[in-house]
């Protein structure tokens, strides 16, 4: 709840002297994730909220695969097509503190400024791989 708040904050802050953020282009949910290899310990539904602004920044939160609520922030750096990648930092994992991730996405549909994306992490080392659902609406 508090990282809600946080996010509500953020959406407030907008409009005052955050004019490097830009401004929400989309608005997006948090699904569900696949991990891999498959870990019965870990949870698959994830649910979470975020925002993303016209100069690529994004954030939000949500339930990650530990349980526990995670929030994270980054910025979009390649865009091609319906493929795109960001790199973020994310908050909320035991054994990280802040963990940096790179995150690729692919745009499966898109119909009316909505759209439904898959994103995924390959396996690092302890780390599992995942493939990620959200689903987004474009604002601008």
């Amino acid at each position: 709840m508090r990282y809600f708040i946080i996010i509500l904050a953020l959406l407030a802050s907008f409009g005052a002297r955050a004019d490097w953020l830009g401004n929400p282009e989309a608005v997006g949910i948090h699904v569900a994730t696949k991990h891999y290899p498959y870990d019965k310990f870990k949870n698959e539904v994830n649910p979470g909220a975020y925002v993303r602004t016209d100069k690529g920044y994004i954030f939000g939160t949500y339930v990650n695969s530990e349980y526990t609520q995670s929030a994270y922030f980054g910025k979009r750096f390649w865009e091609w097509g319906p493929l795109s990648a960001q790199g973020m930092l994310v908050t909320g994992y035991k054994d990280h503190a802040i963990l940096p991730v790179i995150v690729p996405s692919l745009k499966v549909a898109s119909l009316g400024g909505f759209n439904v994306s898959i994103s995924g992490i390959p396996k690092v080392g302890p780390i599992n791989g995942m493939l990620h659902l959200s689903f987004e609406l474009e604002i601008k």
